[in-house]
């Protein structure tokens, strides 16, 4: 428990980019922005994944959903896995 990871989406620097939503089918990991590392970025978010729950040992996969506000990229799927070695 307790497994970090720090994802950075962007666009291309003309365009803000503004996360509304962000989901995850796997109920031990959760995802927010990062304020503080974001702010002084307009093209890009920084996103704290945290594993929060306990899994037991072996493989796991999960999907992140991000909705943004960038026309063509208005929802982001995107694939994790979370690795639980033996005790």
């Amino acid at each position: 428990m307790g497994g970090r990871r720090r994802l950075k989406i962007q666009t291309s620097g003309a365009t803000a980019l503004d996360v509304s939503d962000i989901k995850c089918d796997q109920v031990a990991v959760t995802a927010a922005v990062d304020g503080a590392a974001s702010a002084r970025y307009k093209h890009l978010k920084y996103l704290n994944v945290v594993l929060t729950g306990k899994l037991p040992e072996g493989s796991h996969q999960a999907t992140l959903r991000i909705s943004t506000n960038v026309s063509g990229a208005e929802h982001l799927e995107i694939p994790v896995t979370i690795e639980v070695p033996q005790r």
